[in-house]
């Protein structure tokens, strides 16, 4: 997992954010906010053509670290799935500095089943 992977793979969850289901409209939880999804948006809209303030990385990778410990991704899947696909790739540089290349590539993985499944919208 190199850092031009990341970017290069951000493009996979345009149909993501552009699809619709009811039921996964990112309201926000008890334990990530709706401003935490809109900037996920804004994070991976703009790294399709410019440099991402890290800044913003970092509100997503603080988001997802919180969401990890606290044991609350299923919720926030199914508030956000692709909230949760954006935060997750953005955050893979961090999660293997953190945890490890295992444990990253498991992140990954998560992250490609996302991109696969136009089910959410912001």
């Amino acid at each position: 997992m190199h850092g031009s992977s990341v970017y290069i793979s951000s493009s996979l969850l345009l149909g993501v954010w552009i699809c619709s289901e009811a039921g996964n409209v990112c309201r926000g939880t008890q334990h990530v906010s709706e401003e935490i999804w809109e900037t996920a948006k804004d994070v991976d809209l703009l790294a399709r053509f410019a440099h991402v303030p890290l800044f913003m990385v970092k509100s997503l990778v603080d988001a997802f670290f919180n969401l990890q410990e606290g044991h609350a991704l299923e919720d926030a899947i199914q508030d956000c799935s692709a909230g949760v696909a954006a935060m997750v790739l953005h955050s893979l540089p961090e999660v293997e500095r953190r945890m490890g290349f295992r444990v990253a590539s498991k992140f990954y993985s998560m992250y490609e089943a996302f991109s696969y499944l136009p089910t959410a919208t912001i």
